[in-house]
């Protein structure tokens, strides 16, 4: 039962993830910022309903938020999902052009993204 005592950093972790206050997510669950807070710190169980709704509105699944796939990488906030949106509306050349302009940021900033060396992202890059 190890994933059901890590439930509540794992609610914490996606509302942070999404830039979410307790008070928003406490008024999307129909309850109060305290009762949530009990969730969030393992003093209460969360009810199965606000397990699914937290799934559909974070657009994630149950065993995302249960830990039973534990996978972090899965996680989307609403700012990344729009950018996803923005980016499939987007021509090819669109699309050559914005990866070009990450690459150069990632050198410029001497940042490593997500795990991924800036460096392997080269061979990614399309000939305009």
């Amino acid at each position: 039962m190890q994933n059901i005592d890590k439930l509540g950093e794992r609610l914490q972790l996606i509302r942070k993830i999404n830039q979410k206050s307790q008070n928003e997510i406490a008024e999307l669950l129909n309850t109060t910022q305290q009762q949530y807070w009990k969730y969030e710190n393992n003093k209460q169980e969360l009810p199965i309903r606000h397990l699914i709704t937290l799934a559909q509105y974070y657009k994630t699944t149950t065993d995302n938020i249960l830990g039973i796939d534990n996978d972090y990488k899965t996680m989307q906030s609403a700012e990344e999902i729009e950018l996803i949106k923005l980016y499939r509306n987007l021509t090819d050349r669109e699309k050559g052009r914005i990866l070009e302009r990450i690459i150069m940021l990632l050198q410029s900033t001497d940042i490593i993204y997500g795990g991924i060396d800036k460096n392997s992202l080269k061979g990614s890059e399309k000939n305009d």
